[in-house]
């Protein structure tokens, strides 16, 4: 995906606007509801070789 767009869903993400993140601004809801992640979805991408989605869980204070 362009830059451009990369920041638009980051932004949708952010605030849950838009129709575009809505699954991924859902599921970055459940993480901070079930882990107290507040940033918790992260997005990488580069144009036309491919994007990445991840996100890291806490348990008991370590990386999990």
């Amino acid at each position: 995906m362009t830059q451009e767009s990369l920041k638009a869903l980051q932004k949708e993400l952010t605030n849950g606007s838009g129709s575009k993140g809505y699954g991924l601004f859902n599921v970055s809801k459940r993480l901070e509801l079930y882990y107290g992640m507040v940033n918790g979805i992260q997005i990488k991408s580069e144009y036309k070789k491919g994007t990445e989605v991840s996100f890291r869980i806490y348990i008991g204070g370590q990386e999990g």
